[in-house]
């Protein structure tokens, strides 16, 4: 619901990804365009935050792509950035509380 989200400013998890991660998500998924357009570039590295529950909206979304796509690469593709979200997911936890910690991942691959 759209009175549930935070802010990028307010959300808890901070996510980094390349160029080819938010490509990914904006054009190969059927995740909210917003998501892919909150990243914004920071020092050679593209940055947002979100919710717990808006990450694992998204990885439920890279999840899907990978299952139904017949592009092997696509697919390894997928699948490799679905393995480098989900620890955040994890970690972040329903236990914590939104807006009082955040997860930033190092530098891309």
């Amino acid at each position: 619901m759209i009175g549930e989200r935070l802010s990028g400013r307010k959300a808890g998890i901070s996510v980094t990804v390349t160029v080819r991660e938010r490509e990914l998500l904006r054009d190969e998924t059927l995740a909210d365009p917003e998501y892919a357009d909150r990243f914004r570039e920071s020092h050679g590295r593209w940055v947002a935050r979100f919710t717990a529950s808006e990450l694992d909206d998204m990885l439920g979304y890279v999840a899907e792509a990978a299952n139904h796509t017949r592009q092997a690469k696509l697919r390894a593709e997928l699948d490799a950035l679905y393995e480098r979200l989900e620890p955040l997911e994890q970690a972040a936890g329903p236990s914590r509380p939104p807006g009082k910690s955040w997860i930033m991942i190092g530098r891309p691959p």
